[in-house]
């Protein structure tokens, strides 16, 4: 009996204990997992926006009288698409969601890069096929048509490249025109997706860190018009968000330029003075 009743748990709290310190870890793992989708949300919505503005420069170069080149869509296509669009899969598409399930604002957004992704595509192969096979095509096609006797297998493959190439030379324009639509459909999506992330501070950071991205997109003095958005009116809580954010990243002197900045905007804002209490506690109990 001593030895069964040496076996057991010690008196006291272990098992409460326990407990809390597994309830605590979850909490950090919670909150890690949060920061993580946060950093992916804010990473997602700035890569979209360098590859608005990078696809903007690529419709210069279709509207110009130059034909269009083949290898600046296919690094547009390769290295910009193709990382937004995979990026917006994994953080966006749930493939184990019930069917019917879905969170209408992300899950369009994913299925718009996702678009624009395979027509630009469209666009890369039929300007290989302008670009590199049209050249070949007219030289082969000049050399038979000075020959006197020409297989009528070749002549058949004259004339279907012949169509493919003019088929190309046409599509080509017509799916730029559709890329251009679905950019365009997707850009006013993402503003209106944006109060969707009002409580991530680093989406709003990225934007007010990128202020000249947001305005290529939005247009010239817009960043304030986006924040505005995002936060329903309340320009001042964005500006508070950015504070809390740089608090947590350690950037204190910006956590406290945007505080001061929420006030400016609206002196009776309640949380920046609270923000700002904990700025001057950090300073105090850190002096540099």
């Amino acid at each position: 009996m001593d030895e069964i009743q040496g076996l057991r748990a010690p008196s006291g709290n272990m098992p409460s204990r326990r407990r809390t310190d597994e309830s605590a870890q979850s909490r950090d793992q919670s909150e890690v997992s949060r920061r993580v989708r946060n950093e992916k949300v804010a990473s997602v919505l700035k890569r979209f926006l360098i590859a608005r503005v990078a696809f903007d420069a690529i419709l210069e170069m279709f509207r110009s009288p130059e034909p269009m080149r083949f290898e600046p869509i296919n690094t547009f296509v390769e290295r910009t698409l193709f990382g937004l669009k995979e990026e917006c899969h994994a953080l966006f598409r749930k493939e184990d969601r019930p069917a019917g399930d879905v969170l209408y604002a992300e899950d369009l957004f994913d299925v718009l890069t996702g678009s624009i992704f395979h027509e630009m595509m469209k666009i890369k192969e039929n300007c290989y096929i302008i670009e590199h096979y049209g050249p070949t095509y007219r030289s082969m096609a000049d050399i038979a048509g000075r020959r006197i006797r020409v297989p009528v297998y070749e002549r058949l493959f004259f004339r279907a490249c012949k169509r493919i190439i003019e088929r190309a030379s046409t599509a080509v324009y017509d799916d730029i025109r559709s890329a251009e639509q679905l950019f365009q459909d997707a850009t006013e999506h993402l503003l209106n997706m944006l109060p969707r992330f009002a409580n991530n501070g680093l989406v709003t950071r990225m934007l007010i860190e990128n202020q000249q991205l947001v305005e290529m997109v939005y247009g010239e003095d817009r960043l304030e018009n986006v924040l505005t958005t995002m936060y329903e009116g309340h320009l001042d809580k964005a500006y508070l968000h950015a504070a809390s954010s740089y608090l947590d990243a350690g950037r204190f002197e910006k956590a406290r330029q945007f505080c001061d900045r929420c006030l400016e905007e609206n002196p009776d804002n309640i949380g920046a003075p609270r923000l700002l209490d904990q700025l001057e506690k950090v300073r105090t109990d850190h002096p540099t």
